[in-house]
């Protein structure tokens, strides 16, 4: 994995029979592409709706990958709209005209050099922290959400409201879909997580900010605990989550606690 660019990755059924959710990692150098789907439908359909993206967006990576001297930055993320439009295209003509429910929201995070791009539709989140502050960087494409809703309803009556929560964008199911974007440079050190409902919703902002602050803490550590937590809370989804570091110092970021110890004791017999 590369110094720069850390990251753990996890994706379960939980309670569910079966996972609609899927993800994507992947690092080469100082380009990486991180993607949670998560599908929404009866019996398999989200299953395959949230299939068809990361297959789509893994084929995308490794022509990126395989090119990366010819392809340029911009190129990179046109590819990646263009494979959430033509699965968008697919699933609609192929389901949704037919009266059968099959899409998935997806969040998307490319890093190129010292620039990223985020990318979503749906309401799966990513957080990014930065100098302590955790930052949401998608909002909900959801029923409350839309500007109609905001200048007509204060907020008790979209709080209390049924449609409250209600998809408004998706991947598959509507004709159109507008891909929202964000676009921003990376500091020293970074840290990105991706993840769908299944995590956010039963772990609070406040708690999500103060594990990312356990810099020192591994990947993989601070993934096993966010699904305990999960869990703990009683969460009846599947669940997926990507956590991303960036540490342009390429310092020792993303080892235990064990492993930096066993370091520490190793530097002290030395001297």
């Amino acid at each position: 994995m590369s110094r720069k660019i850390r990251y753990a990755a996890v994706s379960e059924k939980g309670k569910r029979p079966n996972n609609q959710d899927a993800v994507l990692a992947a690092v080469a150098g100082d380009i990486a592409i991180m993607v949670v789907a998560d599908g929404m439908g009866g019996h398999s359909f989200g299953e395959r709706a949230s299939g068809e993206i990361i297959k789509g967006l893994d084929e995308c990576w490794h022509y990126i990958y395989k090119n990366r001297v010819s392809v340029q930055k911009e190129d990179a993320y046109t590819m990646c709209r263009d494979v959430l439009h033509r699965v968008n295209k697919e699933l609609y003509e192929e389901y949704a005209e037919k009266g059968i429910v099959s899409g998935s929201t997806v969040v998307l995070l490319f890093i190129w050099g010292d620039e990223y791009v985020v990318m979503s539709v749906g309401d799966s989140h990513i957080y990014h922290i930065a100098d302590g502050s955790l930052c949401a960087m998608t909002t909900d494409d959801v029923w409350e959400n839309t500007q109609e809703v905001l200048l007509t309803m204060d907020e008790k009556q979209r709080r209390e409201d049924p449609r409250r929560g209600k998809l408004t964008a998706a991947v598959g199911p509507y004709r159109k879909m507008l891909i929202h974007e964000k676009r921003g440079k990376l500091g020293i050190k970074e840290q990105f997580l991706l993840c769908s409902d299944g995590i956010y919703r039963y772990i609070k902002e406040k708690d999500l900010e103060k594990l990312l602050k356990n810099f020192w803490l591994s990947e993989k550590r601070i993934v096993k605990i966010l699904v305990r937590k999960a869990l703990k809370n009683k969460t009846s989804d599947n669940y997926s989550a990507v956590l991303c570091r960036y540490n342009k110092r390429k310092t020792d970021t993303g080892k235990s606690r064990k492993e930096r110890s066993l370091q520490s004791k190793s530097s002290k017999k030395q001297s």
